[in-house]
């Protein structure tokens, strides 16, 4: 908005000074040394078009011109702007006119073709003129406008979502979706807000805060009302600093160094890591752009995190790589594939430690050996995933996506799965979008406590149906539901889990 306001206000000024200054525009209304009588038969012709088609051009002193008033004369370069600005008039009101008006103009426009020429070509200069000199005062006030936005900005961000929770172990039980379910409440809430800003030119940072148990990995949602208080711990859940160095980051080479607790850069849905699991630590992210039309980007990235911290020691951490590419292989179609590995070390401190996960019930577990405060396998993580995307109808885009999970640290149970389409995209008020997704774990797949918590665990197998609108710029509705089975026992009942979800982003 500050820049458009800036460009109007550039524009008018520069036009404001041309037309009172240029030397283009004072040679082209120069004074013409040769007069127009009163009598000649053009003033009448101006006249009759200017009172039949109601273009209100003449003036009213001129109107008086041919009728031998004894008034100035006028030269014939005047007389020409005067036609001029009737063609335009005629033209911008698209009149249809009569063959002998037609007749008329053409008579005009050979009478003063060579003013006509010498007026167009001297506006014509003028227009480039005041054209460079705006480009030129645009891309500096942008480049001033956009140095003092990287010095010096800080933008607030966040959202808020209350969202209905049904559940039940048969889908066709509105009893028990619409009354107090197992959890004890109906309605949940989930907050975030955060800032984040520029240092220089190279670095930015972020903090946010969320509606997070702080003996959780993934629990954002929280009960409101019911048996509840309705009261949502706030925690610190991002805090990260990031450095971008620019002289570097000019061509297609990109390179980011980041410290602290960032998003995590793993999962590409939330087979591997829930959407709120992040952690402390390092991540080196590098990137190239534009390798060849064929192959538009290509992404590696490492990370180095805390994964437990007691007594301010380090006692369980993570190392992970991902690389992951994007191909154009048509003008509607593209493909994303990937590749990542998660290496946790010592993950057996984590066996003791019971973390809300989301309801599990008879419907999900944690891994082996949990019970026993130490896991019967390593966490090694192998994930690949691939997603093709075409694009045919503007609002209506195409999506297959599939993910494929092994524990490379287990000798059995030790895959998960994960298979999607959807259709839409939320991309503006009124746009609509459809997903479906199945999507299992093994017991010992995955780290139960990292997962998505509608999984709740490992174990588990399911499908996934949503269907969300974006209702104006920020604010979007979904319906969503949930199915979900323990994988080693399927024989056992379902739990049919239904969210309405009402998200407001700010």
């Amino acid at each position: 908005m500050l820049n458009g306001f800036f460009r109007r206000s550039l524009l008018t000024g520069l036009a404001v000074l041309g037309l009172g200054f240029s030397p283009l525009y004072l040679a082209g209304v120069r004074a013409e040394t040769v007069s127009v009588p009163d009598s000649h038969w053009a003033w009448p012709a101006l006249k009759y078009l200017n009172e039949v088609y109601q273009l209100d051009l003449v003036s009213a002193q001129d109107q008086n011109r041919g009728q031998n008033t004894g008034q100035k004369p006028v030269n014939r370069f005047e007389l020409a702007v005067i036609l001029s600005k009737v063609l335009k008039a005629l033209e911008e009101k698209q009149q249809v006119l009569a063959k002998a008006d037609q007749a008329l103009i053409n008579r005009l426009k050979t009478e003063f073709a060579a003013e006509l020429e010498e007026r167009y070509s001297a506006l014509d200069e003028r227009t480039e003129v005041l054209e460079d000199q705006s480009d030129l005062q645009n891309t500096q006030l942008q480049e001033m406008l956009e140095r003092i936005d990287q010095m010096t900005s800080i933008r607030a961000f966040g959202s808020l979502a209350l969202r209905f929770c049904g559940m039940s172990t048969r889908l066709g039980d509105f009893q028990n979706f619409f009354g107090s379910n197992v959890t004890g409440a109906n309605f949940q809430v989930r907050l975030g807000a955060g800032l984040q800003g520029r240092i220089q030119d190279s670095w930015d940072w972020q903090v946010r805060v969320l509606s997070n148990d702080n003996r959780s990995y993934n629990l954002s949602w929280f009960p409101f009302g019911g048996d509840h208080i309705p009261r949502s711990p706030i925690n610190l859940d991002r805090f990260f600093i990031r450095y971008q160095p620019q002289e570097l980051n000019q061509g297609p080479f990109k390179l980011a160094l980041t410290v602290g607790k960032a998003p995590n850069f793993l999962s590409e849905n939330e087979l591997l890591l829930d959407e709120d699991v992040s952690f402390s630590g390092l991540q080196q992210q590098l990137s190239w752009r534009d390798l060849t039309p064929f192959w538009p980007k290509l992404d590696l990235e490492l990370g180095q995190y805390a994964v437990l911290v007691e007594e301010t020691f380090v006692t369980t951490s993570l190392l992970a790589a991902k690389l992951s590419s994007e191909f154009k292989l048509a003008e509607p179609l593209s493909l994303r594939l990937g590749s990542s590995y998660s290496h946790y070390l010592k993950a057996d401190n984590l066996a003791r430690f019971n973390f809300n996960q989301g309801y599990q019930g008879i419907f999900s577990a944690r891994n082996r050996g949990a019970d026993k405060n130490n896991f019967e396998s390593e966490f090694r993580l192998l994930n690949g995933f691939a997603q093709l995307r075409l694009n045919l109808w503007e609002q209506w885009p195409v999506i297959l996506q599939a993910d494929y999970l092994r524990n490379l640290g287990s000798a059995d149970k030790n895959q998960g799965w994960w298979a999607g389409l959807q259709v839409g995209e939320l991309n503006g008020p009124g746009s609509w979008q459809f997903k479906y997704a199945y999507r299992g774990l093994e017991q010992d797949a995955n780290l139960s406590l990292m997962v998505d918590e509608t999984l709740a665990g490992t174990d588990v197998s399911g499908h996934v149906l949503d269907a969300a609108v974006q209702l104006a710029a920020k604010t979007s509705f979904s319906v969503t539901l949930h199915a979900r089975s323990p994988l080693s026992d399927p024989s056992k009942d379902h739990l049919y889990i239904l969210y309405t979800t009402l998200r407001q982003d700010f």
